[in-house]
């Protein structure tokens, strides 16, 4: 599936040159797992040589709080939390940061993140990222 990242749902350039609009629905998103120990869902609504855009859930539950696995991205990011809070931990130099509900963070380019999920719910978040590579 990964290897849709960026051809999905439709080609960037019939999108761009025609103008059409592309509904995204549940049944619809690009679903792909991040990580083999800590998996997580990542849902992708779009993913263009320009760009991407999709939704990171933490589970809650467990021994201990749930967090993802490493991700740098390539280009830079934005990541609204919808429902929270969820940590950011950043370990090159161990900064954490919460961030609340209805919140942003910037996570500029080759910056290596977690999420983390101290919350006995489920957290979800919206991200984009720009640029061609993921």
């Amino acid at each position: 599936m990964i290897k849709q990242i960026g051809q999905w749902p439709c080609d960037p350039v019939v999108v761009r040159d025609t103008g059409e609009f592309v509904k995204v629905t549940n049944d619809n998103k690009l679903r792909t797992i991040h990580g083999l120990e800590y998996p997580v869902p990542v849902n992708f609504f779009f993913s263009t040589d320009l760009g991407h855009m999709g939704e990171i859930t933490l589970p809650a539950g467990g021994t201990g709080p749930r967090a993802m696995e490493k991700l740098t991205l390539k280009g830079d990011a934005s990541v609204y939390v919808e429902d929270g809070p969820i940590t950011f931990f950043f370990p090159d130099n161990e900064d954490t940061f919460t961030v609340a509900e209805e919140e942003v963070v910037f996570i500029p380019a080759n910056t290596p993140f977690m999420l983390i999920n101290y919350e006995a719910k489920i957290v979800h978040a919206i991200f984009s990222v720009g640029g061609p590579d993921f």
